[in-house]
């Protein structure tokens, strides 16, 4: 497919651009990395630009993201980040329940969750992935 050979190219020259130590990582250990706090604002901002989900969800839930490049992000293509995006705005205390994996509806209406809220959590098979953390 010519999308993802562009994709591929595209991907090995964002690469050139970053430090030595992230240039020979493959894509999981980049997303590894992303859960850092720790990391340069060139390193997410040239990371915003790759043609994997993966790293551009990691990228969103990343708290050192700056502002800006989250706003770019929150018009990607893939609802994967965009959703990544919302959960940033998550409770503390419903991103516990997650990494718990009790976050269920009857944890949320005893804890007078609205449930407008409640439904936005459900409403997403992948929350625990990208708002777990």
């Amino acid at each position: 497919n010519i999308d993802d050979e562009y994709d591929y190219v595209k991907d090995l020259v964002l690469k050139r651009l970053l430090p030595n130590s992230w240039i020979d990582i493959d894509d999981d250990e980049i997303i590894e990395k992303l859960k850092k706090n720790n990391i340069d604002k060139e390193i997410l901002e040239i990371l915003s630009l790759s043609s994997n989900p993966g790293i551009r969800v990691a990228l969103a839930a990343n708290p050192s993201t700056p502002k800006e490049t989250l706003e770019i992000l929150s018009n990607d293509n893939d609802d994967e980040v965009k959703f990544a995006i919302k959960c940033r705005d998550l409770p503390k205390e419903w991103k516990v329940l997650i990494n718990d994996n009790t976050l269920h509806k009857k944890n949320l209406e005893e804890r007078d969750v609205p449930l407008r809220e409640i439904h936005f959590i459900h409403s997403h098979r992948s929350i625990r992935q990208h708002c777990a953390g």
